[in-house]
């Protein structure tokens, strides 16, 4: 009897979809298993609702390219699995947001172009949720 050993511990998962995307825009990350892949990946993108989140897996030479739009806002859960077993690092937690309701207020102008700038102070940016403003 033969037994296959699958090792999802060298398998990696990296980009922005991983921590932070906008809603109604494609979110995107990939999974490198370092090698030919010797299992299956699966990827559950889960909405703060608990509505699973349709993700497409597509194969790039030997790393996968998994992509999925967000259509709420807030935390959700994304699991990948290697063979039936999580990656290093899974489930993983990406905060989505909606811009169109983040407001930038009391903004320093006295930048000049082409001259990086950077913030003296902290700030705190709200989004609006129910506020037409």
């Amino acid at each position: 009897m033969m037994v296959d050993i699958i090792d999802a511990s060298h398998v990696t998962a990296t980009g922005d979809g991983l921590r932070y995307a906008p809603v109604h825009h494609p979110a995107w990350f990939e999974i490198d298993p370092h090698g030919p892949a010797e299992a299956d990946i699966m990827v559950k993108v889960t909405a703060p609702s608990g509505a699973t989140v349709p993700c497409r897996i597509m194969r790039t030479g030997n790393t996968f390219r998994c992509e999925y739009i967000p259509v709420e806002v807030g935390h959700h859960t994304i699991d990948v699995l290697y063979g039936n077993a999580p990656i290093i690092r899974s489930p993983f937690s990406c905060e989505t947001y909606d811009p169109s309701k983040v407001r930038v207020t009391d903004v320093d102008y006295s930048g000049k172009i082409n001259v990086p700038m950077g913030f003296a102070e902290h700030y705190t940016i709200y989004s609006l949720t129910n506020n037409p403003e």
